[in-house]
């Protein structure tokens, strides 16, 4: 299906990669909308939320991109998929949650930790680019995947 992004001879982990990341961030992208954005108005108009709740919302992404420095860090020990797992399963799995509550600041609290936990992964996210990918290759497969 997406053969004209590789040449005929690419190693499996590439293409690995590839089949693995495609689906991560095409949810990725429909999701991150639709959290950050949509999250703002629902929180307002259908909860009828407070102000400090949404620039809570607005807060949160850029509050796990400073922590992302020190969590990859932190993280050395493992491996960078398993940080990308652990914080996508648990941000996603807070997206799910929201279904199940009728109050702003829960619904500002299950949204705010999967918008910080999304940011933490970046920088883990990169590392495996950087090992999977060829750096002949790498910026093409990632403006396809991203």
């Amino acid at each position: 299906m997406f053969f004209h992004i590789f040449p005929s001879s690419v190693p499996d982990n590439v293409y690995n990669t590839f089949r693995r990341d495609l689906p991560n961030q095409i949810v990725h992208g429909a999701l991150q909308p639709l959290y950050l954005a949509v999250g703002a108005v629902v929180i307002k108009q259908s909860l009828l939320g407070a102000d400090w709740e949404v620039a809570a919302l607005q807060a949160s992404m850029m509050a796990g991109f400073f922590i992302s420095l020190f969590y990859v860090e932190w993280g050395k020990s493992w491996t960078p998929v398993s940080l990308i797992v652990m914080s996508g399963g648990i941000g996603r799995a807070s997206l799910i949650a929201i279904a199940l509550v009728t109050e702003s600041v829960s619904f500002t609290t299950l949204v705010c930790i999967a918008s910080f936990l999304d940011a933490l992964t970046t920088p883990a996210l990169g590392i495996v680019y950087q090992r999977n990918y060829p750096s002949t290759m790498r910026g093409r497969i990632v403006s396809f995947t991203r």
